[in-house]
């Protein structure tokens, strides 16, 4: 499919282990034929040949997929400023229990004072200088 007939009698790549051994050279000769045509073509021909492949998605793909919005697993949630916030939801449909969704997720370091401070016994002054040397980040107050 690749056209390079040469792989298969380079000594790196002759075994599992070697290609094992070898797969950051190997990796990099199999890029450089796969970016010369759109991933569509690799798919296509792959799929004729039947071979067993299938896109890997960006999360933006993903998330913008059809089976993805047809089971309604992309929710907008609110935080207590208004925010909207997109979340995926949980994918399992149960009868009995099923997922539910109550608070959406906080901002970056939102809960690093108070989680240092309850769990971790650390007053504010001993969090300020974690903070000033880029060890934790804290949300603005």
């Amino acid at each position: 499919m690749l056209d390079r007939r040469d792989l298969g009698l380079d000594q790196r790549f002759a075994t599992a282990a070697a290609r094992n051994g070898n797969r950051k050279a190997l990796e990099t000769e199999i890029a450089g034929v796969l970016c010369t045509r759109p991933a569509a073509a690799w798919l296509s021909a792959l799929d004729e040949a039947g071979v067993p492949c299938g896109q890997i998605n960006s999360i933006d793909q993903a998330l913008a997929h059809p089976q993805i919005e047809a089971r309604g697993l992309v929710r907008a949630m609110r935080r207590p400023d208004g925010t909207s916030v997109p979340i995926v939801g949980y994918p399992a449909r149960l009868s009995a229990t099923p997922a539910s969704y109550r608070r959406a997720p906080p901002r970056f370091a939102q809960d690093t004072r108070r989680v240092l401070g309850a769990l971790l016994g650390l007053d504010e002054e001993a969090v300020a200088r974690l903070e000033t040397r880029g060890v934790i980040a804290c949300a603005p107050d």
